[in-house]
C-alpha cells in the first residue's frame, strides 16, 4: 500500500513539474515570437531580456513566466524601447503589486498610457488619482510638440512617486525570508 501511495505522489510531482515546464516554455516562445514580429524594436537582446526578468524575479514576488509575458505585452506596443521599456516593466511590477493583479494586466495598462499619453492616463487616474492640471498640460504640450518621451516622463513621475518600489516591498519580511531560495 505504501508503495502505491509513494507512486501516486511521485506521479503528481512529475505531472506538476511537466505542467510548470510547459508554461515556462510557452512564455519563452511567446516572447521570441513577439521579438520576431516587431523586428526586435525594443532594443534588447533575448539574453538581456532574460537577465532583466531574472532580476525582477529575485526582487519581487512575480515569477519569470509572468514577467516574460509582461515583457511581451510591452514590446507589442512598439514605441517602448531602451530605458523607457525598462522603466515600464518595473512600474508594471509595482502597479501589479499595488493592485494585487497580474503583471500582464499591469503591463497592458502601463503600455497604453505610455503609447498614447493623452488618452492612456485615464485608466491610471482611476487607480492612482487625477493628474494635476499642470501635469495634463505638460503631457498635451509635449505631444503637440512631438516630444513623446517628455510626456512619458510625466507619467513615469506620477507612477513612480505614487507606487514606486511596491513590488520590491512585497518581497520583504516573512515572505521574502521564506522564498529567498527562489
Amino acid at each position: 500500500f505504501s508503495a502505491l501511495v509513494a507512486t501516486a505522489g511521485l506521479t503528481q510531482l512529475v505531472t506538476e513539474a511537466v505542467k510548470a515546464a510547459s508554461i515556462a516554455e510557452q512564455s519563452s516562445n511567446r516572447l521570441d515570437a513577439v521579438l520576431r514580429a516587431t523586428g526586435n524594436t525594443v532594443g534588447f537582446t533575448r539574453d538581456q531580456l532574460d537577465s532583466m526578468a531574472d532580476s525582477l524575479v529575485r526582487a519581487t514576488t512575480f515569477d519569470d513566466e509572468g514577467i516574460r509575458d509582461a515583457q511581451s505585452t510591452l514590446i507589442k506596443f512598439g514605441g517602448l524601447h531602451g530605458e523607457v521599456f525598462e522603466r515600464a516593466l518595473k512600474v508594471s511590477a509595482d502597479y501589479a503589486a499595488f493592485t494585487g493583479g497580474e503583471m500582464t494586466e499591469a503591463a497592458q495598462l502601463i503600455g497604453k498610457a505610455l503609447a498614447d499619453p493623452i488618452r492612456g492616463v485615464t485608466a491610471l487616474e482611476r487607480q492612482l488619482g487625477t493628474l494635476t492640471a499642470a501635469q495634463k498640460e505638460q503631457i498635451e504640450t509635449a505631444i503637440a510638440a512631438g516630444k513623446t518621451a517628455e510626456a512619458q516622463a510625466v507619467i513615469f513621475e506620477k507612477l513612480e512617486s505614487a507606487i514606486g518600489g511596491t513590488a520590491g516591498r512585497m518581497n520583504t519580511g516573512i515572505y521574502g525570508a521564506t522564498t529567498a531560495a527562489k
